[in-house]
């Protein structure tokens, strides 16, 4: 706080005063202000005035470096402020780009993933394809061979059946001939069993079928 100056003819209050000097920074104000306490005494007023202008000047001296020195730190305080924010951004934007970059790279890996899986599901789609053709060719073909096998099998009973008929009937039709040969002579004709491939079967043989058929 600033002192009251004295008015002209008033006795200057050197208390205050002197309470304002000892917060004085400057060493040229306090000498100026020491030289002038310290010279002879003259005229009390015209010496009241001169130390009334010094300490009211450094008064304001003080209140100038004060808000000076306030000024410093404000400034001082909002660059420390517009490096912090400058510091923040840039981890903002560090922050940023590490998501983004991360973002992208899982989006290629998704769509790099993406682009082998619909490959191997391709390849294997081929693959199941082509075995279920293989496997269905297969199927015809043992079908086909099942097929041809009870072809076979068929001609082959209806063969086998044709000849137990027709060996039926040659018995049966040699049968009835021993007996009408038997009725016919009396019972005086007796017959012998003839081996297959001899000579004299084959002539009974075509000499029985003439007789039958004729």
């Amino acid at each position: 706080r600033i002192p009251r100056c004295a008015a002209p003819g008033e006795r200057l209050a050197l208390g205050p005063w002197m309470a304002l000097v000892s917060q004085m920074e400057s060493p040229n104000r306090l000498e100026r202000l020491f030289k002038l306490l310290a010279s002879p005494p003259g005229d009390q007023v015209t010496k009241s005035d001169r130390l009334e202008r010094i300490l009211c000047s450094t008064s304001a001296d003080a209140e100038r470096e004060v808000v000076s020195e306030r000024l410093k730190q404000l400034r001082r305080l909002r660059r420390l402020r517009k490096v912090q924010r400058q510091n923040r951004t840039a981890r903002l934007q560090a922050r940023r780009s590490a998501f983004t970059n991360g973002l992208t790279q899982s989006l290629d890996d998704a769509k790099i993933k993406h682009v082998l899986n619909a490959r191997l599901l391709h390849a294997q789609l081929e693959t199941t394809v082509r075995r279920l053709q293989e496997l269905l060719f297969e199927c015809i073909g043992e079908y086909e061979k099942a097929f041809r096998r009870l072809q076979g099998r068929k001609e082959f009973q209806l063969r086998t059946v044709d000849n137990l008929l027709r060996t039926a009937r040659e018995r049966l039709a040699y049968r009835r001939f021993a007996d009408r040969l038997r009725a016919d002579f009396l019972g005086f004709v007796r017959h012998a069993d003839v081996a297959p491939g001899s000579v004299d079967f084959r002539k009974l043989r075509s000499f029985i079928v003439e007789r039958l058929e004729g």
